[in-house]
């Protein structure tokens, strides 16, 4: 035994020493450093604090007249991060070198620990900026004096459009003073999470009354009440630029939701508006609910609504409903976790029938159950505008749970928000994608549509059933590592006979159960065109589906596509868990007779599966390679039973050559029996048993065959892990084996009990032996003199052995 070492070689380190530069006498040009310096969002140390008085003069002393320097990137939007600054501006800054600033128009100091006193320095800076367009201080506990001094540069600046001040501890008076400010000419202001309350709404409700320039405002988790909320509404009905509000996760009220309804019925600028809740907050109940929709009636403007996590129930369903049947411009509409259930799904399906402007309804995580969504399904074949209804649930089928797409956590949904704000979205994790409606319908003529790995449950199913035999275009349908279970596969199979046009469909990981599947191949079997259950191309010749996580329902899809399959060579399924189901693939293997590789091992097949292919090599023509290894901790390992069965087909078969039956638990009476159809087979050439429970008397018998068998080239006897393994007794009757046997090349007796008798019998019979090229002796009990031996006969036998030991 060898160990490779490797040794670390020294690597000359590419960052160079800083050296801190002579302070200028005049405002250094700062240089662009785009690969040096990686943004940072937020500090996590000292070290990684960006000072802010170091970024404002970053701003102040690059931003020259000159834009045709070699050094300056020509592109207005550079980061603030990426450019090199100096220490000299740690202190005050003369008003001369402030109104240089003419090229960079954002800055971002989002959770950079500033100041209340750095932020009078962000305040100075602006109210002599001509270029910034957007400013992002979230994440600093600048707290009203920093508001102030941010409101008082922006009653002189006529350039900044974007303001972003998301959990800035900002309070009563710092919202007056923003307030009063006008906002200079900003379109998008965002105060989310601060603790702005009624007091605070009301004086950005004066400065809404006259500002023209606005569009965007986010006053989301606020602390506003019923009173605040009702004059927002009031003001509101008066500005005519806001076209997006969020105060969502404030405390509306029933008054508020009046005020909010009342204002929409005669507001046509606002297009998107947010009023969702979360589990913290109070919510609006069916009644504030139906007095809100009574303003959707006669709203001509208003894009988009959010009314997620509010008490809505069956009866504010209904009043929703009857207002979209008035409404010809709502396009997007989520009540997500609105406690709607079978009553409020049918009352708001009824009057979607006809509704011809909403394209997307978010129905997750209600209690909509198959009866509801078969209900939505009807809605959806009248309806000719819906693209988008989500109808994901949560894990216990009531609100409690958690959404499957990872949009809203019923445990945690502030810190959803925030994590949001703090990092951004996270783009590693697939996120599911709504069922496309008009695909699925066949209104655009698709031929294919995947909805693989979309966390699609019996829900969905429903809807697929509805919608799929309308379609008359589609010929594809990938449905595959979804959670339709036994319920969805069974309502799967009642649509397939309207399904004329699908050839391919793929149903595998989706939990079908054992009934689930049988439905599904009743109605597979009817089926004129459908060639496949898991979109297994006729044309393809190998199906190769190792580490998958089947389960025994997905071997019965799997066996269907093998029996109508007439190309299928190989079929690989090592390493799944598909159990019973490996009967049903053995029996599509004995009816189609042209699989020449199939790989079971990994799959628990046991005695059954063992007796099931002994049928099959008893007639079988074309199969030449069987695996059925097992793992060490399967339940299901194949026996002396079922190596009686194996035996009982190899004594007649002429065709299969390889036969892998490692880490099963055969035993003498099964090694015996494979042994004397060995005798009579002449074309198995390699055979594998390591880690069974071989023994001398295996070892016998093994060696009995070798007498008379000349075909089989290599035999593997293992003994890793095994509990019954050889010693020299075994050894030695192998050996007298090999003296006659002109056929084996390889033999590994790896991890056994062999002494030197047992290698100086084989030795021996190495000195006459002319065959064999590999003998695998490591591992066990071999002293200097067993080796000695060995060495000696691998000197003289031709052809050259290698022996390992």
């Amino acid at each position: 035994m060898g160990c490779i070492v490797s040794k670390s070689q020294p690597v000359e380190s590419k960052d160079k020493p800083f050296v801190e530069p002579e302070k200028p006498e005049k405002p250094i040009e700062a240089q662009p450093n785009l690969e040096e310096q990686p943004k940072e969002d937020v500090a996590t140390s000292e070290e990684e604090h960006v000072s802010v008085s170091r970024q404002v003069s970053a701003v102040w002393q690059f931003e020259g007249n000159d834009r045709n320097r070699s050094n300056v990137p020509d592109n207005d939007e550079t980061q603030v991060e990426n450019f090199v600054t100096t220490e000299e501006t740690e202190g005050a800054v003369s008003p001369s070198v402030m109104s240089q600033v003419q090229v960079v128009t954002t800055m971002d100091l989002r959770f950079k620990d500033v100041s209340v006193e750095e932020m009078v320095g962000v305040g100075d800076m602006l109210s002599v900026n001509k270029a910034l367009t957007c400013l992002m201080l979230s994440g600093n506990n600048i707290d009203d004096k920093g508001a102030a001094s941010i409101a008082k540069a922006l009653e002189k600046n006529s350039t900044l459009t974007k303001l972003e001040m998301f959990r800035c501890q900002i309070r009563v008076e710092g919202a007056r003073c923003l307030a009063e400010s006008g906002l200079g000419v900003i379109t998008t202001a965002d105060f989310e999470e601060n603790t702005l309350g009624d007091e605070g709404a009301e004086a950005f409700c004066e400065m809404l009354k006259t500002n023209t320039c606005l569009s965007d405002l986010n006053l989301s988790c606020n602390m506003i009440g019923n009173k605040g909320t009702r004059m927002l509404a009031a003001a509101l009905e008066k500005n005519a630029t806001i076209k997006t509000l969020s105060i969502r996760q404030n405390y509306l009220g029933e008054g508020g939701a009046n005020a909010l309804g009342d204002m929409l019925s005669v507001n046509s600028t606002l297009l998107k508006l947010d009023l969702s809740a979360s589990p913290l907050c109070i919510k609006m109940d069916a009644k504030s609910v139906g007095l809100f929709a009574k303003g959707l009636t006669s709203n001509r403007g208003l894009k988009e609504l959010d009314l997620s996590w509010h008490e809505i129930g069956n009866d504010g369903a209904k009043e929703l409903g009857d207002a979209l049947k008035r409404n010809d411009t709502l396009e997007v509409l989520k009540l997500n976790y609105g406690n709607i259930g079978l009553k409020g799904v049918t009352a708001l399906a009824k009057q979607l029938e006809d509704n011809t402007s909403l394209t997307a309804l978010h129905l997750g995580g209600n209690n909509i159950t198959l009866d509801g969504a078969m209900v939505l399904g009807d809605m959806l074949v009248k309806n000719v505008s819906l693209k988008v209804l989500e109808l994901w649930t949560t894990e216990d089928g009531n609100q409690a749970g958690k959404a499957l797409n990872g949009v809203i956590s019923n445990k945690n949904d502030k810190a959803r928000m925030l994590s949001q704000k703090d990092e951004g979205e996270d783009d590693t994790q697939p996120k599911p994608k709504p069922i496309p409606l008009n695909d699925i319908k066949g209104t655009t003529g698709v031929l294919s549509v995947d909805l693989s790995n979309q966390s699609l449950k019996a829900t969905d199913a429903a809807l697929l059933s509805k919608l799929l035999p309308v379609n008359t275009s589609l010929t594809q349908l990938n449905l595959s590592q979804n959670r339709l279970g036994e319920e969805g596969g069974k309502l799967m199979a009642q649509c397939l006979s309207g399904c004329e046009s699908l050839s391919s469909l793929n149903l595998l990981y989706n939990d079908l159960e054992q009934s689930g599947a049988e439905a599904v191949l009743a109605a597979f079997d009817k089926m004129r065109n459908l060639k496949t259950l898991c979109g297994v191309s006729p044309e393809q010749s190998v199906i190769r589906l190792q580490h998958n996580g089947l389960k025994p329902w997905d071997g019965m899809l799997i066996a269907a596509d093998i029996r109508f399959n007439p190309n299928l060579t190989e079929v690989d399924l090592s390493y799944n868990k598909i159990g019973y189901g490996a009967n049903s693939v053995i029996e599509s293997v004995r009816q189609r007779d042209t699989v020449v590789i199939l790989k079971l091992g990994g799959n628990g097949v046991g005695d059954p599966g063992a007796a099931a292919l002994g049928e099959v090599l008893q007639k079988n023509t074309a199969l030449k390679e069987l695996e059925l290894w097992n793992t060490w901790d399967s339940t299901d390992m194949i026996g002396d039973g079922g190596a009686h069965m194996l035996a009982a087909g190899l004594s007649t078969n002429s065709t299969l050559q390889c036969l892998d039956l490692h880490e099963n638990r055969l035993s003498y009476e099964g090694i015996l029996a494979l042994s004397s159809a060995l005798e009579r087979n002449s074309s198995l050439l390699s055979l594998c048993l390591r880690t069974n429970e071989i023994g001398d008397e295996g070892a016998q018998a093994l060696a009995d065959m070798l007498m008379t068998n000349s075909t089989l080239q290599e035999l593997d006897l293992n003994g890793v892990n095994s509990n019954v393994k050889l010693t020299s007794v075994g050894a030695c009757a192998l050996s007298s084996a090999l003296v006659g046997n002109k056929g084996l090349t390889l033999l590994d007796l790896c991890e056994n009990h062999i002494d030197d008798m047992g290698a100086k019998a084989l030795a021996s019979a190495l000195e006459v032996n002319k065959c064999l090229t590999s003998l695998n002796l490591s591992w066990n009990c071999i002293s200097i003199d067993g080796a000695n031996a060995l060495t000696s006969a691998s000197e003289v036998h031709q052809p050259q052995v290698t022996i390992t030991y």
